[in-house]
């Protein structure tokens, strides 16, 4: 007997995941853009920042904790897509670290962007395009099924 495949048909992809693409884009293109996620369960932020990293290639992603790590970062930005800032206190410092680094790199080239979770209280501060992508209910429920059907094994 002959069977077919049948495949589930596929979501529209969620305002989230095509907005984080499109920071990531940006940033190839000179931009960088600083995404602050709030609203969003941890088990699906986790799972959007691995199909960010697949997407922006896991050698071009930098994870900022600490100090030392910042230092890191701007020796090596010419090299970095995507920034993910684990700790408060430190997104205003790797914001002016992305947008200071065109004193090292020229004009136009390409620059990483930021995304973190840890909210957005000095925003004011922060010298670059700072979006904020708040996790509803719906934009939650849309996302964790688009990765679960769509979004999961690679980026299209």
């Amino acid at each position: 007997m002959t069977r077919l495949h049948a495949t589930l048909p596929v979501p529209p992809k969620p305002s989230s995941v095509a907005l984080s693409e499109l920071a990531i884009a940006a940033g190839m293109a000179g931009r960088s853009v600083t995404l602050c996620f709030e609203g969003f369960p941890a088990p699906v932020l986790c799972q959007l920042y691995k199909y960010c990293i697949r997407y922006a290639g896991p050698e071009t992603v930098r994870n900022i904790y600490t100090q030392a790590d910042v230092r890191k970062l701007a020796k090596e930005i010419d090299q970095v897509r995507l920034v993910l800032v684990h700790t408060a206190r430190l997104c205003n410092l790797v914001s002016w670290t992305i947008q200071t680094s065109g004193l090292v790199l020229e004009d136009g080239a390409a620059k990483p962007a930021q995304f973190h979770c840890v909210g957005s209280r000095d925003a004011e501060d922060d010298p670059g395009a700072t979006l904020v992508l708040r996790g509803d209910g719906a934009e939650q429920a849309a996302v964790a099924q688009w990765l679960l059907t769509a979004g999961g094994d690679s980026p299209d």
